[in-house]
């Protein structure tokens, strides 16, 4: 027969579980008199009561920080474990490092990955069967709310990155789709901006990616991050919005992940902010394409999707044909031209368009006397028939080489291709 703790636990924890807002640790707490946190597979603290100092340097550091050092925690599990074990049962651990602050654990698994962690501060004596079996409830009850994913979840993160990987994948359904939405923009403040790192398929490149992410986890809390289609995808909010204070690039989340990935011999895209969690996919988009520019031109450093522009535009056109569709063929004849006689219109006209008509600066980059680039620009004219000059060819001619510019660093059509479910 139940004793009326268990009886009552049981109780309890059914309100907190069917509550508005999370209240299984709250649950545990009352049940056990000890302080008790959840935090999730990476060690950030998704729930803890009492939220404040306790008088236990441990605890208080753990509230401070909202997250536990994990080589603390592994060196406990070592302390403990035999290390065969896939996944843990409850223990109570009161010697080793464990000897001045004693704890009991207890994992959350569910669908055969481990969700977090719950850990009881103990003092006094030790558990007993009924603290384990409370203890064993609580997590149910977390298991509970996990596959439930009610929308009144308020701060109870622990599924984010599940919910991040709904709004990359192109079929989710629309109720599981504002579900993510909801409990992104409880969790971080806008405007929210996506980095990405491509990664290989091999999988030490993988494993890799894994440390990557949990590390990234690790650093900062104010991150969502998780291995997408061969890719560590970063969203981080509160970025400010682009262009209304420093540049992108230049604020300091985005400084960090940039030293991150510049660190780890991995180059990153940055994506433009933006305060919906809807639009996430589409900017998703933006930095995959300029992490892959930024490999391609073989930049050593991390960028940003407008630091880039319009070259994704091309790219994306260059999915079904060949550069030479779009080129204004007055080029072609021009480098025929320079390879005949030895003479560098080409090259003038690519800096003349690249400098948006300006003359001065165009001479500069080409190390030449303002005068040599008019006669120039004036034989262009006079053997090639070209009306430079004309808006609609000039447009033409800077697009033209741009096009070429991304086409000379590998196959365009290779290095745009994507997925159907991409283009969605």
């Amino acid at each position: 027969m139940m004793s009326a703790k268990l009886s009552h636990a049981y109780e309890l924890l059914y309100k907190a579980v069917c509550a508005q807002e999370n209240r299984v640790i709250t649950a545990v707490w009352e049940l056990l008199g000890h302080p008790t946190l959840f935090v999730d597979q990476y060690f950030h603290v998704v729930s803890m009561y009492p939220g404040g100092p306790t008088g236990d340097s441990e605890w208080d550091e753990i509230s401070r920080n909202k997250f536990i050092n994990q080589d603390k925690i592994y060196r406990t599990l070592d302390e403990f474990l035999s290390g065969k074990e896939a996944f843990y049962q409850p223990f109570f651990a009161d010697t080793g490092s464990c000897a001045q602050s004693p704890k009991l654990f207890a994992e959350v698994v569910q669908d055969g990955k481990v969700q977090g962690h719950v850990i009881v501060f103990w003092e006094g004596a030790p558990p007993d069967q009924e603290d384990f079996a409370i203890v064993s409830m609580a997590v149910d009850a977390i298991k509970l709310r996990i596959s439930s994913r009610i929308r009144s979840m308020g701060s109870w993160n622990l599924a984010l990155s599940t919910k991040l990987e709904d709004l990359l994948a192109p079929h989710t359904p629309p109720h599981l789709e504002d579900l993510a939405c909801d409990a992104i923009s409880r969790t971080m403040p806008p405007e929210y901006t996506v980095c990405v790192a491509t990664i290989g398929a091999l999988a030490s490149q993988r494993a890799f990616a894994e440390y990557a992410v949990f590390e990234l986890q690790q650093l900062y809390r104010n991150v969502i991050c998780l291995i997408y289609d061969n890719a560590i995808v970063t969203l981080y909010g509160g970025a400010g919005r682009h262009g209304s204070g420093a540049p992108m690039k230049e604020t300091v989340m985005a400084d960090r992940l940039f030293k991150f990935f510049e660190e780890h011999d991995m180059v990153c895209g940055l994506s433009d902010s933006f305060s919906d969690p809807r639009q996430l996919r589409q900017y998703y988009r933006q930095a995959l394409l300029t992490a892959r520019l930024a490999l391609k031109t073989g930049n050593a450093d991390s960028t940003t999707f407008s630091d880039l522009m319009p070259l994704p535009i091309f790219l994306s056109v260059l999915e079904k044909d060949t550069p030479e569709t779009f080129i204004h063929p007055i080029i072609f004849k021009m480098r025929e031209y320079d390879k005949t006689y030895g003479t560098a219109y080409d090259e003038t006209m690519r800096a003349f368009s690249f400098n948006m008509h300006n003359k001065d600066k165009t001479a500069a980059a080409l190390c030449i006397h303002r005068n040599t680039l008019l006669y120039r620009l004036s034989r262009i004219s006079d053997i090639f028939g070209l009306p430079y000059e004309d808006n609609k060819v000039a447009v033409n001619l800077l697009c033209s080489y741009l096009i070429l510019e991304l086409g000379q660093f590998g196959d365009p059509q290779e290095m745009g291709q994507l997925t159907s479910d991409e283009r969605r």
